[in-house]
């Protein structure tokens, strides 16, 4: 279990608090912290106001966590000027975004699916490899050595990455109809 991260019961509370702070009712507050022992010292300290400053810093700190644990896997680096801070993907982390976004794409329509066909050179070995493991790790489907096929409409985040790595002339990308 990840630190910091909420209970089942924790999580159950908030969402009713938000729910009832939306319909912009004040007794959210208390039911939160007369029920979870974490906000009684507050509630009964400070009262409805103290609970609504503590569960703002809370979101606060989870997402403050959250980019520490970002910056730590080299997946973003942060960048501070005088008051603005600046975040950037790193190379590992455009390759992490692109597998989730390869993952998580929609079926193709009936009768559709895309096509990846490639010829990178000897010279570029590594490109090759790595694509190939993309393609894998995204439950492609190989046809052959360098053709591959997707169930999913990952037409326009291939033809992305693709830009990005300037490989355009060594893949192409298809969408196939009726494949047999």
């Amino acid at each position: 279990m990840i630190k910091n991260t909420p209970s089942r019961a924790r999580q159950f509370l908030h969402a009713i608090g938000e729910a009832m702070q939306e319909q912009g009712q004040q007794w959210s507050a208390f039911f939160i912290g007369t029920m979870d022992p974490r906000y009684r010292r507050t509630f009964f300290g400070g009262g409805v106001a103290a609970v609504h400053r503590r569960l703002s810093l809370e979101k606060v700190w989870q997402r403050n966590a959250l980019l520490r644990k970002l910056k730590q896997q080299k997946l973003i680096h942060i960048q501070r000027t005088s008051n603005r801070i600046f975040l950037t993907l790193t190379k590992k982390g455009e390759r992490v975004l692109i597998k989730e976004q390869l993952r998580n794409a929609p079926a193709c329509k009936e009768n559709e699916c895309v096509m990846v066909v490639f010829d990178i050179p000897e010279r570029a070995k590594e490109t090759r490899r790595e694509f190939r493991l993309l393609l894998k790790e995204c439950s492609f489907l190989q046809l052959q050595k360098s053709v591959w096929m997707s169930q999913c409409d990952v037409l326009s985040i291939l033809q992305a990455f693709i830009h990005s790595t300037k490989s355009e002339e060594w893949i192409r990308v298809f969408r196939a109809l009726d494949v047999v």
